[in-house]
């Protein structure tokens, strides 16, 4: 998560989407001066497995408050569920040392929608969602936005993978899974 006052912005992480790679290249940008907050850690909840902040958390812990919402330019980045899914397999699969199919079985898919929506209403506060596969376009429109120069000529992408090939890899190695 980044929350800019100097550049009015609040920019909410989500899972498997090159979060890092963006919070990583925003940091010259990072403003003591102005209380900027810039977090890549986990945020104080009680299911440590939960990663990220969420708007909800930010507003119960008065990091913001509703004039952020209403003024600040909200966003995030999202992708293809069925590309997400198999990525964030691929990421959990050393820990819980487990096939595709009993992955799925298991249920616990990366859908980050209660990252930026308001737990009472379920109303969305994102007034941007950009596309993680066209992750190199969207940074470049963002970075015009939100610190009105030219992006970066070199966009690094962090853990990038080789994803379609691996894609079909996990689905074709789990024949249970892939024949359904």
């Amino acid at each position: 998560m980044f929350l800019s006052h100097k550049y009015k912005f609040l920019y909410i992480r989500t899972r498997r989407t090159g979060s890092t790679s963006f919070l990583n290249m925003t940091l010259p940008y990072y403003s003591e001066e102005h209380g900027d907050i810039h977090i890549l850690k986990n945020p104080p909840k009680q299911d440590p497995l939960k990663e990220f902040w969420s708007v909800q958390s930010l507003l119960d812990l008065k990091i913001i408050d509703e004039n952020i919402l209403k003024t600040y330019f909200i966003f995030t980045f999202e992708r293809d569920m069925i590309t997400k899914t198999i990525s964030h397999y691929h990421q959990s699969h050393p820990v819980y040392g487990c096939c595709f199919s009993c992955y799925l079985k298991r249920g616990e898919f990366p859908i980050d929608t209660p990252y930026y929506t308001l737990a009472d209403t379920g109303k969305s506060v994102l007034h941007y969602t950009a596309k993680f596969e066209n992750f190199e376009s969207e940074i470049k429109f963002l970075w015009k936005k939100l610190f009105r120069e030219d992006p970066p000529k070199l966009i690094p992408h962090l853990a990038k993978s080789n994803e379609k090939i691996e894609n079909m890899k996990v689905l074709h190695n789990d024949e249970k899974t892939y024949n359904r």
